[in-house]
């Protein structure tokens, strides 16, 4: 299937995230993948990975534009449900905010957030259920190494997987997007220390994406920002 890149501009959020959905073909994308995956489609399991985790602004009258727009991605799986699809969650990862913060964990930050699942979905820390994995990558002899980490169980066993990532600044890694999006499902709490310093971002995010392959890639920028 041809791979699209689409960018819509408009004044209006929702319609103009149903106009990307349309112009990506991502309904024929999520069919077409489940179809060739043979199981029922309440037992088909779809994750998304939105951007929450540096949520700062606890006032829900103030627009925060730090993490992923909530309504964004519910509307997308209220779009999933319709067709059918009834194993859907969305997963998110601690990290190093969270030692210094009390309660930063993935339910509380997204309670915050809004998010409000309703028997609609499932909110998945990836943190609570870490796994050992070992990867497999090349090196650049060009030979298959393996890698010892961890894994989210969700992220793990998803038959379709999808980036929801906020456009916005990184002091590091100079935008977030897709790419940077994934690097957050590591369940580790201490990634500075073991993926910025240890290794590269770039190299285990990579890995993360060759023995996880994500389906589908949305970037919400309808508000980003610089930084925090």
């Amino acid at each position: 299937m041809e791979n699209i890149v689409g960018v819509i501009r408009g004044i209006e959020k929702l319609s103009c995230f149903q106009e990307l959905l349309v112009s990506t073909n991502f309904n024929d994308v999520l069919l077409q993948a489940h179809k060739d995956s043979g199981k029922a489609m309440g037992d088909y399991k779809i994750v998304i990975k939105p951007n929450m985790m540096v949520f700062i602004n606890p006032d829900p009258k103030k627009y925060e534009p730090t993490v992923t727009d909530k309504e964004l991605v519910e509307y997308l799986i209220v779009h999933m449900l319709e067709f059918g699809f009834g194993d859907i969650s969305i997963c998110e990862a601690q990290h190093d905010v969270g030692t210094m913060l009390e309660n930063h964990n993935v339910k509380f930050i997204a309670d915050q957030i809004g998010y409000d699942p309703q028997g609609r979905y499932k909110i998945v820390d990836l943190t609570l259920e870490s796994l050992p994995f070992r990867y497999e990558y090349v090196n650049k002899k060009g030979k298959i190494k393996t890698w010892k980490d961890t894994v989210g169980k969700t992220w793990k066993e998803a038959d379709f997987r999808i980036t929801f990532a906020k456009c916005k600044t990184h002091e590091h890694d100079w935008m977030t997007l897709g790419v940077k999006n994934i690097y957050g499902c590591f369940p580790s709490t201490n990634k500075v220390s073991k993926y910025h310093i240890k290794n590269e971002v770039w190299d285990v995010t990579a890995r993360s994406i060759r023995n996880f392959p994500v389906h589908f890639s949305f970037v919400d920028a309808w508000v980003g920002s610089d930084g925090f």
